[in-house]
């Protein structure tokens, strides 16, 4: 939300319900709207020559130990679990027809 009120131009103090706010950016999930710009970076990386930093950093694999607890999503996981999201939701789709 705080992205979608900064394109806007609106501050917290409008007091302009979220609802609203997405309303005006024509957006009717953030969370989707989040994932399918996931996926559009994805592509956009993958399309730049394989000598370019992004893409090198997504294809890397980092070295060394990671701190206890649970590690934070690399990029090919989250581009993953992005794409098992779509072709459930697809399948969902075609089963309903």
């Amino acid at each position: 939300m705080k992205i979608l009120r900064t394109i806007l131009g609106k501050t917290r103090l409008g007091k302009i319900r979220n609802t609203d706010i997405r309303a005006r950016c024509g957006i009717a999930d953030i969370v989707r709207w989040g994932r399918q710009r996931r996926r559009e970076w994805y592509a956009h990386v993958r399309r730049r020559h394989e000598h370019r930093l992004p893409r090198t950093m997504m294809e890397s694999k980092p070295h060394g130990k990671r701190p206890p607890g649970r590690p934070p999503k690399s990029w090919q996981e989250n581009r993953r679990s992005t794409s098992q999201e779509t072709i459930q939701r697809r399948l969902q789709q075609a089963t309903d027809q």
